[in-house]
């Protein structure tokens, strides 16, 4: 089941009237970020917030902002939801975060989650460990780390999972919705997969998907509907398979059931 994109935000970030200092203690009315009271919130000017060495809930104002964790196992959210905060980064712990532009989970095993109601594609980083990685609104751009991480997008197209930084190929299946190689990730609503520099198997499902292989000699198999297939340097093969698919490629690829290409 979707959740509304208002509900999500209401869900996750509740506003108050009080006001916290850095590395305090809560005090009445302060804004929730998963559950818990903000100890660090933004004054609403275009800042950067610093948490401290040990577990902070930061909430951020109405400016761009630029929000690091730091420390311990944070929790940092943007209450507005509307595109202001510009970076969040959650640090060395496990952290939870919460925005609608950038957001970096670092090292352990984090819970990424994009909300909001304007923007454009939203970075979602997961860093290492075994994070969970989540967009159910705006269209987001997603980085999977080592680990066994999970991937949902939503209905907006062209949802992407990059393996671009993959130290080795991969090979990843979105009828299956399991990724392998440098880890192994489950994904769920992504219509779009760029592969790694190293030889990678990518295949999509029943619905129009793209698929790009980026270096290497790489197999790609679009399956139903219309696809398009991005082969890169390399000998690639190309099946497009059935509906009307798009090929690119260079002249040493091989191309199959291509009604367009290049």
């Amino acid at each position: 089941m979707r959740v509304p994109a208002l509900a999500l935000a209401a869900a996750l970030v509740v506003p108050g009237s009080g006001s916290v200092h850095a590395g305090g203690h809560p005090t009445l009315g302060a804004p929730m970020c998963f559950g818990s009271a903000a100890t660090i919130v933004g004054t609403g000017a275009s800042e950067t917030i610093n948490g401290t060495p040990g577990p902070d809930v930061i909430v951020g104002g109405d400016g761009n902002d630029t929000i690091n964790g730091l420390g311990g196992d944070d929790r940092i959210c943007d209450p507005s939801g509307s595109n202001n905060v510009n970076l969040l980064r959650g640090g060395p712990g496990d952290d939870r975060l919460l925005g609608s532009a950038s957001l970096h989970g670092g090292a352990g095993n984090d819970v990424l989650v994009v909300a909001g109601t304007v923007g454009s594609t939203v970075l979602v980083d997961g860093g290492t460990g075994n994070d969970t990685l989540r967009a159910p609104v705006l269209k987001a751009l997603f980085t999977p780390g080592p680990g066994r991480d999970r991937v949902s997008g939503n209905s907006v197209p062209n949802d992407e999972v990059s393996y671009r930084r993959s130290t080795r190929g991969v090979v990843v299946d979105l009828a299956t919705g399991v990724a392998t190689g440098q880890g192994r990730d489950r994904i769920t609503n992504v219509d779009w997969v760029t592969g790694s520099r190293y030889p990678d198997v990518l295949r999509g499902d029943g619905a129009s998907n793209g698929l790009s292989g980026l270096r290497g000699e790489d197999i790609l198999t679009g399956r139903g509907a219309q696809d398009f297939l991005i082969g890169g340097p390399g000998a690639d093969t190309m099946n497009g398979g059935s509906g009307q698919d798009y090929c690119d490629g260079g002249v040493s690829d091989r191309r199959i059931s291509c009604e367009h290409h290049s």
